[in-house]
C-alpha cells in the first residue's frame, strides 16, 4: 500500500499496486469527514457520493442526532463534524490465517459542535460529543477482498454533561 499525499491537507487517498483504492475527504469547509471512494481490486468504486436526490448523503458516512443537533443532514441549522486532530496514516501488515495483508491505519479526532458553534477558532470547549476515529483498509490480493472497519469511541463534550444520541432508522454509519 502506498498513500498518495497530493491533496494531503483535505483528503487521503490509499493506492495498492498503483490504483487507488480508499479516499477519505475531511475538508474543513464540509459539514462532516467521510469515505468518498472505496474500490475493489479490480477498480470498481462501490460509492456515491453526493448523488443528486441525496447531496447531504456523502459515499460512507457517519451521522446522528446529539442533543437534538442534526448531523446527518447539511442545511443551515445542522452540527458539524470538526476535525481537530488528524495523524498520518500508517501502513503495516495484519497477519490472517498466516498470510500478511497490506493494511493502512487511518486516525482523527473529532469535535461534533452544535450549528452556532461550527467555526469558532477552538472547537474543545464548546464539543457536544469528542469522536476518536479509526479506519483500517485491509487488503487481500489473493482473495481480491478489500476490507474496511470503522471504528468510532464517543465521549461526551464539555459544552453538555449527558448527551442524547437519537435519529431516524438510517442514521448512524450510512452507505450509499
Amino acid at each position: 500500500l502506498e498513500i498518495d499525499r497530493t491533496e494531503a491537507t483535505t483528503s487521503w487517498s490509499i493506492l495498492f499496486e498503483g490504483k487507488k483504492l480508499l479516499v477519505y475527504s475531511f475538508d474543513p469547509q464540509k459539514f462532516k469527514p467521510y469515505v468518498k471512494e472505496l474500490r475493489t481490486i479490480k477498480g470498481d468504486n462501490i460509492l456515491r457520493d453526493a448523488p443528486h436526490d441525496h447531496l447531504h448523503h456523502h459515499a460512507l458516512m457517519y451521522g446522528i442526532r446529539v442533543n437534538g443537533v442534526n448531523f446527518w443532514e447539511e442545511t443551515p441549522g445542522c452540527g458539524v463534524e470538526r476535525v481537530v486532530e488528524t495523524s498520518q496514516p500508517v501502513l503495516g501488515f495484519a497477519n490472517s490465517n498466516g498470510e500478511r495483508l497490506p493494511r493502512a491505519t487511518l486516525t482523527q479526532v473529532l469535535r461534533w459542535v452544535s450549528p452556532e458553534d461550527a467555526f469558532l477558532p477552538n472547537a474543545a470547549p464548546v464539543a457536544l460529543l469528542i469522536e476518536h476515529r479509526t479506519l483500517v483498509l485491509t487488503v487481500n490480493a489473493r482473495r481480491e477482498e478489500v476490507a474496511l472497519e470503522w471504528t468510532s469511541r464517543f465521549e461526551v463534550g464539555p459544552k453538555t454533561n449527558t448527551v442524547t444520541l437519537t435519529g431516524a432508522n438510517y442514521h448512524g454509519l450510512g452507505m450509499r
